[in-house]
Protein backbone atom coordinates (compact mmCIF):
# COMPACT_ATOMS: atom_id res chain seq x y z
CA UNK A 1 0.00 0.00 0.00
CA UNK A 2 1.27 3.61 -0.66
CA UNK A 3 -0.70 4.93 2.59
CA UNK A 4 -1.65 4.07 5.55
CA UNK A 5 -4.33 5.90 7.86
CA UNK A 6 -3.58 5.56 11.76
CA UNK A 7 -6.56 6.56 14.34
CA UNK A 8 -5.90 6.78 17.78
CA UNK A 9 -9.34 6.61 19.57
CA UNK A 10 -9.87 8.85 23.00
CA UNK A 11 -12.61 6.98 24.17
CA UNK A 12 -11.31 5.16 27.33
CA UNK A 13 -13.45 1.53 26.09
CA UNK A 14 -12.04 1.42 22.99
CA UNK A 15 -8.70 2.00 24.72
CA UNK A 16 -9.15 -0.89 27.01
CA UNK A 17 -9.67 -3.31 24.21
CA UNK A 18 -6.56 -2.21 22.53
CA UNK A 19 -4.73 -2.66 25.69
CA UNK A 20 -6.30 -6.20 25.94
CA UNK A 21 -5.31 -7.11 22.71
CA UNK A 22 -1.59 -5.81 23.14
CA UNK A 23 -1.96 -4.83 19.39
CA UNK A 24 -3.71 -2.43 16.66
CA UNK A 25 -6.72 -3.59 15.13
CA UNK A 26 -7.93 -2.78 10.71
CA UNK A 27 -11.30 -2.50 10.65
CA UNK A 28 -14.19 -0.46 8.94
CA UNK A 29 -16.79 2.04 10.10
CA UNK A 30 -19.46 0.49 11.71
CA UNK A 31 -21.98 1.07 8.90
CA UNK A 32 -22.37 0.43 5.42
CA UNK A 33 -20.98 2.31 2.80
CA UNK A 34 -22.34 6.29 1.97
CA UNK A 35 -24.84 6.19 4.88
CA UNK A 36 -25.39 7.75 7.63
CA UNK A 37 -22.56 7.49 10.42
CA UNK A 38 -23.70 5.65 13.59
CA UNK A 39 -23.54 7.56 17.07
CA UNK A 40 -24.75 5.17 19.11
CA UNK A 41 -25.11 1.21 19.68
CA UNK A 42 -28.55 1.13 18.41
CA UNK A 43 -27.42 2.99 14.95
CA UNK A 44 -24.77 0.15 14.52
CA UNK A 45 -27.40 -2.89 15.29
CA UNK A 46 -30.08 -1.12 12.88
CA UNK A 47 -26.99 -1.13 10.18
CA UNK A 48 -25.30 -4.36 10.92
CA UNK A 49 -27.86 -6.56 12.58
CA UNK A 50 -26.97 -10.13 11.70
CA UNK A 51 -23.64 -9.46 9.95
CA UNK A 52 -21.45 -8.66 12.83
CA UNK A 53 -21.33 -10.84 16.35
CA UNK A 54 -20.87 -8.36 19.36
CA UNK A 55 -21.26 -4.48 20.03
CA UNK A 56 -18.96 -3.18 22.40
CA UNK A 57 -21.72 0.02 23.92
CA UNK A 58 -19.63 2.88 24.93
CA UNK A 59 -22.37 5.13 25.07
CA UNK A 60 -23.67 7.75 22.91
CA UNK A 61 -20.60 9.48 20.73
CA UNK A 62 -19.24 13.29 22.44
CA UNK A 63 -18.82 14.50 19.22
CA UNK A 64 -20.95 13.14 17.02
CA UNK A 65 -18.91 14.12 13.21
CA UNK A 66 -16.13 11.24 11.95
CA UNK A 67 -12.82 12.32 12.96
CA UNK A 68 -10.39 14.61 11.24
CA UNK A 69 -8.32 13.00 8.89
CA UNK A 70 -4.67 14.65 7.80
CA UNK A 71 -2.66 13.47 4.94
CA UNK A 72 1.23 13.96 5.56
CA UNK A 73 3.66 14.18 2.51
CA UNK A 74 6.19 12.38 3.42
CA UNK A 75 8.93 14.25 1.46
CA UNK A 76 7.75 17.90 2.73
CA UNK A 77 5.99 17.08 5.49
CA UNK A 78 3.40 19.34 4.64
CA UNK A 79 0.40 18.70 6.07
CA UNK A 80 -3.27 18.53 4.16
CA UNK A 81 -7.00 18.02 5.74
CA UNK A 82 -8.77 15.46 4.15
CA UNK A 83 -11.65 15.02 5.62
CA UNK A 84 -12.94 18.40 8.55
CA UNK A 85 -14.09 16.67 11.96
CA UNK A 86 -13.90 17.61 15.62
CA UNK A 87 -10.97 18.75 15.64
CA UNK A 88 -10.93 21.79 13.37
CA UNK A 89 -8.14 23.25 11.23
CA UNK A 90 -7.34 26.08 13.11
CA UNK A 91 -6.84 23.80 16.67
CA UNK A 92 -4.45 21.89 14.53
CA UNK A 93 -2.73 24.59 13.60
CA UNK A 94 -2.05 25.88 16.75
CA UNK A 95 -1.10 22.21 18.58
CA UNK A 96 1.33 21.54 15.25
CA UNK A 97 2.64 24.96 15.21
CA UNK A 98 2.12 24.44 11.31
CA UNK A 99 -0.20 25.55 8.60
CA UNK A 100 -2.62 22.88 7.44
CA UNK A 101 -4.39 22.80 3.33
CA UNK A 102 -7.78 22.30 2.79
CA UNK A 103 -8.42 19.00 0.87
CA UNK A 104 -8.03 17.99 -3.04
CA UNK A 105 -11.38 17.72 -3.73
CA UNK A 106 -10.41 15.89 -6.99
CA UNK A 107 -8.37 13.30 -6.00
CA UNK A 108 -10.82 10.59 -3.45
CA UNK A 109 -7.81 9.55 -1.17
CA UNK A 110 -9.65 9.09 2.12
CA UNK A 111 -12.92 8.48 3.70
CA UNK A 112 -16.01 10.69 3.43
CA UNK A 113 -14.66 12.45 0.39
CA UNK A 114 -17.17 11.61 -2.40
CA UNK A 115 -19.98 14.50 -3.09
CA UNK A 116 -22.61 12.05 -2.21
CA UNK A 117 -21.89 10.75 1.43
CA UNK A 118 -23.30 10.21 5.23
CA UNK A 119 -26.81 10.33 3.12
CA UNK A 120 -30.06 9.53 4.28
CA UNK A 121 -32.40 7.24 2.40
CA UNK A 122 -34.92 10.09 2.36
CA UNK A 123 -34.27 12.96 -0.49
CA UNK A 124 -32.69 15.69 1.59
CA UNK A 125 -32.59 19.60 0.33
CA UNK A 126 -30.78 22.51 1.77
CA UNK A 127 -31.99 26.00 1.92
CA UNK A 128 -31.03 29.47 3.59
CA UNK A 129 -32.75 29.99 7.18
CA UNK A 130 -35.24 32.77 5.20
CA UNK A 131 -36.29 30.12 2.74
CA UNK A 132 -37.06 28.44 5.53
CA UNK A 133 -39.31 30.77 7.35
CA UNK A 134 -40.83 31.30 4.30
CA UNK A 135 -41.94 27.56 3.42
CA UNK A 136 -43.22 27.44 6.71
CA UNK A 137 -45.42 30.77 6.35
CA UNK A 138 -46.50 30.19 3.12
CA UNK A 139 -45.88 26.31 2.28
CA UNK A 140 -42.93 24.37 0.30
CA UNK A 141 -43.47 23.95 -3.16
CA UNK A 142 -41.48 21.00 -3.45
CA UNK A 143 -43.73 18.37 -5.10
CA UNK A 144 -45.21 16.57 -2.09
CA UNK A 145 -47.70 16.89 0.48
CA UNK A 146 -46.22 19.25 3.30
CA UNK A 147 -47.47 16.83 5.83
CA UNK A 148 -44.43 14.53 4.48
CA UNK A 149 -42.25 17.26 4.93
CA UNK A 150 -39.20 17.40 7.52
CA UNK A 151 -37.28 20.56 8.55
CA UNK A 152 -34.17 20.65 10.14
CA UNK A 153 -33.17 23.61 11.78
CA UNK A 154 -29.79 23.97 12.90
CA UNK A 155 -30.74 26.93 16.04
CA UNK A 156 -34.44 27.93 17.16
CA UNK A 157 -36.51 29.99 15.30
CA UNK A 158 -36.92 31.97 18.69
CA UNK A 159 -40.81 31.80 18.69
CA UNK A 160 -43.26 28.66 19.11
CA UNK A 161 -43.92 26.72 16.43
CA UNK A 162 -47.39 24.26 16.01
CA UNK A 163 -45.08 22.61 13.47
CA UNK A 164 -44.91 19.40 14.78
CA UNK A 165 -42.15 18.14 11.49
CA UNK A 166 -40.09 20.83 12.69
CA UNK A 167 -36.74 19.64 13.92
CA UNK A 168 -33.52 21.90 15.85
CA UNK A 169 -30.25 20.58 16.52
CA UNK A 170 -29.39 22.96 18.98
CA UNK A 171 -31.88 25.67 20.58
CA UNK A 172 -28.84 28.09 21.24
CA UNK A 173 -27.10 27.62 18.06
CA UNK A 174 -23.86 26.02 19.31
CA UNK A 175 -21.58 24.00 17.53
CA UNK A 176 -20.53 21.24 19.95
CA UNK A 177 -24.38 20.32 20.58
CA UNK A 178 -25.19 20.30 16.64
CA UNK A 179 -22.67 18.59 15.69
CA UNK A 180 -23.54 15.73 18.27
CA UNK A 181 -27.20 15.55 17.33
CA UNK A 182 -26.76 16.25 13.61
CA UNK A 183 -26.50 12.28 12.71
CA UNK A 184 -28.59 10.60 15.33
CA UNK A 185 -31.66 13.54 13.67
CA UNK A 186 -31.26 12.76 10.35
CA UNK A 187 -31.29 9.03 11.05
CA UNK A 188 -34.74 9.54 13.09
CA UNK A 189 -36.03 11.37 10.01
CA UNK A 190 -35.08 8.62 7.83
CA UNK A 191 -37.70 5.78 9.64
CA UNK A 192 -39.91 6.55 6.49
CA UNK A 193 -42.49 9.18 8.03
CA UNK A 194 -40.84 11.81 5.05
CA UNK A 195 -40.73 11.84 1.66
CA UNK A 196 -38.86 15.01 1.95
CA UNK A 197 -36.10 16.76 4.53
CA UNK A 198 -35.34 20.39 4.29
CA UNK A 199 -32.21 21.16 6.07
CA UNK A 200 -30.84 24.66 7.00
CA UNK A 201 -27.72 25.55 5.38
CA UNK A 202 -24.71 26.03 7.69
CA UNK A 203 -22.40 28.76 5.67
CA UNK A 204 -19.12 28.36 8.53
CA UNK A 205 -15.96 28.39 6.78
CA UNK A 206 -14.24 27.87 9.59
CA UNK A 207 -13.83 25.70 13.08
CA UNK A 208 -16.73 22.92 13.80
CA UNK A 209 -18.89 24.49 11.74
CA UNK A 210 -17.17 23.72 8.67
CA UNK A 211 -17.11 20.27 9.35
CA UNK A 212 -20.60 20.46 9.94
CA UNK A 213 -21.17 22.19 6.26
CA UNK A 214 -18.87 19.47 4.71
CA UNK A 215 -21.46 16.95 6.03
CA UNK A 216 -24.57 18.18 5.69
CA UNK A 217 -23.66 19.10 1.90
CA UNK A 218 -22.78 15.54 1.59
CA UNK A 219 -26.01 14.57 2.59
Amino acid sequence: YDTVGVRMPRHALTQLLLRALGEGVAAPSANRFGRVSPTAASHVLDELEGRIDAILDGGACEVGLESTILAVDPASGELTCLRPGGYSISEIEKTMNRSVRLENKSALVAPGMLENHYAPQTRLRLMSRTEIQRGLRDGFQCGTSNDRVAVLLLSSLGEKSVNQNLYTLSESGDYREIARNLFATLRELDSGRYDLIIAERCNEQSGLGYAIADRMAKA
